[in-house]
């Protein structure tokens, strides 16, 4: 009868060491797996960050550029010699080209933006949204210039650069803070 209450709890306290053993396999795993998880994302809004950054500079580029082209611009009909139309047109071409790489810096920015608020970037968001509205008062700006008389201004785009440069500044201190550099 001993004997087999010996082997009973060498039983019993195997099962038990075994189990014991066993949940702490899992927990560990579980939190492997977690910390595996958050490595990821964190690794995720890096690169996201990054092409954030890329559209971001990307639209600025296109913004002086779109500047340079603008700057002393006149209409071709008021040019008088056929080299001064040839410039206006390759003017009016290289603005058009920069607006187009704005839109689609924009366009990349907003999806870049997207990704990381859902990897729970609230901060990218409100950033992109600030850009946003720099470049949307910017055009509409523009526009009403454009139609009172005809002629791009420089202050407003000095204006506009720097508020542009102001938020993307804010979004590289917000993505270091986010990251927790």
């Amino acid at each position: 009868m001993e004997f087999n209450n010996i082997v009973i709890n060498a039983i019993v306290s195997g099962t038990v060491a075994a189990l014991v053993s066993g949940i702490f396999q899992l927990v560990d795993t579980r939190n492997g797996s977690d910390y595996q998880r958050w490595q990821y994302f964190d690794s995720r809004k890096v690169d996201e960050y990054f092409v954030a950054l890329e559209a971001y500079s990307t639209l600025v580029n296109s913004l002086y550029d779109l500047g340079a082209a603008m700057s002393g611009r006149k209409s071709p009909d008021d040019c008088e010699e056929l080299d001064e139309k040839q410039e206006m047109i390759d003017r009016d071409r290289r603005g058009s080209e920069a607006l187009e790489t704005a839109f689609i810096a924009l366009r990349n920015a907003a999806l870049a933006s997207t990704r990381l608020d859902l990897l729970g970037s609230i901060r990218a968001r409100e950033d992109f949204t600030c850009v946003q509205k720099v470049y949307d008062d910017y055009a509409r700006e523009v526009i009403e210039e454009v139609k009172r008389d005809g002629i791009f201004r420089a202050s407003s785009f000095n204006s506009m650069m720097v508020k542009m440069n102001n938020s993307i500044a804010r979004l590289v201190d917000n993505a270091k803070v986010d990251l927790g550099l």
